[in-house]
């Protein structure tokens, strides 16, 4: 069956940039006896009539140091490559992904596949995920521009659905369930019949995925502009508790990401714990061999929702919510505004977040000695209350703050003999401008 050409739609679509690197590859593989393709998502844009914004190429046949000898032909360098025969290749500042055709094969559900490379483009598309996604475009000299579509994406793409290329395609690699919610929502589309039914029927196989894959298909999903439609299908179809319990899109946090919110990935995960008892959100921490900013995250949600009364009350002045919210972790506050069904906690959080975060005073603990402050503990008492006098507007400038020390300098030796048995630092606590310096 004669091959569509698609040579002509190559040049529409394709950046100056894009084209020329194509054109290298050609002759680079010509060179060294292989022949290249023009793969997967960048060949789905090109068919839907975007502009590819990657490229994905792939390498039929060569020895195993193909990949490294394709580099050198272009004068670039590999920049990363992996056992599984896939590489990020530099050439001319533009960074693409190559890999060497081959076959898959998986233990078990879930596993990571057993690869065997091969020297044919055919062999190579039915282990893809979608029909989609299992197109190919010939950059062979003599076949420039020839579209292999075996499984007829095409159809597919025309129709608008998402459909697996086998019965088992879910259940051999899970993490499809989560790319067929992310490609579904991102272009408008629904699920095949069947396609949807293998979905439902391979959530379970969820949990036989390594918290590592999972965490890198959920920052995949948080990156989409359409991040907000990719959550609310999966859970439609109950995607995030199949990865975990602790796991649901709550009305607010939907809300609010429809409306343009564009938090950090982290802090996302930690918005679709929010609902989740902090044990909850403990064992998923693990599930998902959280770390860093992640773990501090998920972990920091029940510590900010401790503080939600206080948060709520009628008057808060600045200091006193920075004092709430100064020891929290930002994810943790950002998740928290973002889950939360209450307006009133949403902006104070907010406003922390966006005001108050990083105020310091302007004088440091040499410039309050300078003034007269003792060295020890009066220096941090000192510099507490210069603080809140710049949270709460008491204080705008040096000479403000300067003027502020002074008097509480003054406040103190004007102090009598003590009526309380109070310490210094203890008065710190009682009150948010104490007299520094004094005796007990």
């Amino acid at each position: 069956m004669a091959m569509l050409d698609v040579s002509a739609l190559l040049e529409r679509r394709l950046s100056p940039g894009y084209w020329s690197l194509l054109a290298r590859v050609s002759e680079a593989a010509a060179d060294a006896g292989v022949r290249a393709y023009l793969v997967g998502g960048s060949v789905r844009d090109m068919l839907l009539g975007s502009a590819p914004a990657e490229m994905d190429l792939a390498i039929a046949g060569g020895p195993d140091d193909t990949l490294d000898s394709l580099a050198a032909r272009l004068g670039g360098a590999v920049r990363s490559a992996s056992q599984f025969g896939t590489a990020m290749i530099e050439s001319s500042g533009i960074l693409f992904d190559v890999v060497r055709t081959r076959r898959e094969s998986y233990s078990r559900p879930g596993a990571l596949p057993t690869v065997e490379f091969t020297s044919s483009i055919e062999e190579d598309l039915p282990r893809r995920d979608f029909t989609m996604n299992a197109v190919a475009v010939s950059l062979d000299r003599d076949s420039w521009g020839a579209l292999l579509d075996p499984f007829d994406g095409r159809r597919d793409l025309e129709a608008k659905q998402v459909r697996v290329l086998h019965p088992r395609s879910f259940v051999d690699d899970p993490t499809r369930i989560l790319r067929a919610a992310r490609y579904a929502a991102r272009l408008g589309f629904g699920f095949e019949d069947e396609t949807a039914r293998l979905l439902t029927d391979g959530l379970g196989y969820l949990g036989a995925v390594s918290g590592d894959r999972i965490r890198r298909e959920l920052e995949r999903i948080f990156a989409e502009d359409r991040v907000a439609a990719i959550l609310e299908l999966a859970e439609e179809r109950g995607l995030p508790r199949a990865i975990h319990p602790a796991l649901t899109l709550g009305g607010p946090l939907a809300a609010r990401l429809g409306d343009g919110a564009a938090p950090s990935p982290a802090a996302l995960l930690a918005a679709l714990a929010f609902h989740a008892s902090d044990a909850a959100r403990d064992g998923l921490a693990q599930r998902m061999r959280l770390v860093s900013d992640w773990a501090q995250a998920v972990r920091g949600v029940g510590k900010v929702k401790a503080r939600f009364g206080p948060l709520s009350r009628a008057e808060l002045d600045a200091s006193d919510l920075y004092a709430l919210m100064a020891d929290v972790h930002d994810g943790a506050a950002e998740a928290c505004a973002l889950a939360t069904d209450d307006d009133c906690i949403h902006q104070r959080i907010q406003r922390f977040r966006r005001d108050l975060r990083g105020v310091r005073p302007i004088l440091d603990g040499r410039d309050v000695m300078a003034l007269g402050v003792p060295a020890g503990s009066p220096v941090g008492e000192m510099l507490h209350a210069l603080l809140n006098a710049r949270l709460d507007g008491l204080v705008s400038s040096g000479e403000d703050e300067k003027r502020f020390v002074r008097q509480r300098l003054g406040a103190a030796s004007s102090t009598p003999p003590s009526h309380t048995r109070h310490s210094t630092a203890t008065i710190a606590a009682d009150s948010k401008y104490p007299p520094i310096g004094g005796h007990p």
